[in-house]
């Protein structure tokens, strides 16, 4: 004989009476008790209403020990080349202004239909800022960009550097260069050359010399304290030109040069 005896109740369970004993069931829908209960269920879901399945916040030692070397590893990995990315990027920048300094004096000479010049200065940034006459000094401090006055009837005469007594015209001045990097021209047997100042006159060409075969075109060289070189030539018909990314040699008429740091 077999009979069944339904309970219904907040606990939420159906027992089951049969000849071989009682058996003990939870239904998957009670009619009184979801499957998810109003404060807690029988067996706690993966989803409960008060208790989440991930009962402790936070990382063990482990994890965070874990978490540390890993970190460790790829900033070792990753860190030469970061600074490598940063010093490529400053030189390049830098190359970069200096071409935009030389472009921009040229088109403000044939624009003002005058000399304008660009010179070194140990003091770009001073009140009344001056150019370095001295030819050993190096640019990688500074240099000025202006417009040489001459007023003959006055007495003004073109001189090549910066004097507000003058009347000259102050047009851009550039600070020193960054990261320890030089800035140095060519040595030059030949004069004018790149040792003191740049002059362009107002057709656009330059005041300097023709250059020798011994000496090779009039250069300017940037470099930083790895041995990173970038070149900018420079022709007495006013054109620049770059030197292959991270090239140390240029041909220039048939012959071979060599960039070296300073």
């Amino acid at each position: 004989m077999e009979f069944r005896l339904k309970i219904l109740s907040t606990m939420n369970y159906q027992q089951t009476k049969t000849g071989a004993g009682v058996k003990m069931t939870h239904p998957f829908v009670c009619h009184f008790v979801p499957f998810v209960c109003l404060n807690s269920s029988l067996n706690i879901p993966l989803v409960c209403k008060n208790t989440p399945f991930v009962r402790y916040k936070g990382f063990t030692l482990i994890e965070l020990i874990i978490t540390l070397t890993v970190a460790g590893i790829l900033m070792a990995i990753a860190g030469p080349s970061m600074w490598s990315f940063l010093a490529n990027s400053r030189i390049t920048g830098q190359t970069n202004d200096l071409i935009s300094d030389i472009t921009f004096a040229r088109s403000e000479a044939i624009k003002r239909n005058g000399t304008v010049v660009i010179c070194k200065s140990n003091s770009p940034t001073a009140t009344t800022p001056a150019c370095n006459e001295t030819s050993s000094d190096p640019w990688e401090s500074g240099r000025l960009i202006f417009l040489d006055n001459e007023d003959k009837p006055a007495g003004i005469n073109l001189n090549n550097k910066y004097l507000s007594a003058d009347n000259d015209v102050l047009l851009r001045i550039s600070g020193p260069t960054e990261g320890g990097n030089t800035l140095r021209p060519n040595s030059s047997s030949v004069s004018p050359n790149l040792s003191n100042y740049l002059a362009y006159s107002k057709t656009g060409l330059t005041t300097l010399a023709a250059p020798t075969a011994g000496d090779g075109p009039h250069r300017f060289k940037i470099c930083d304290k790895n041995g990173r070189v970038r070149g900018v030539l420079l022709e007495t018909t006013g054109r620049t030109s770059l030197v292959s990314d991270q090239a140390t040699t240029f041909v220039w008429s048939s012959t071979t040069y060599t960039l070296t740091c300073p």
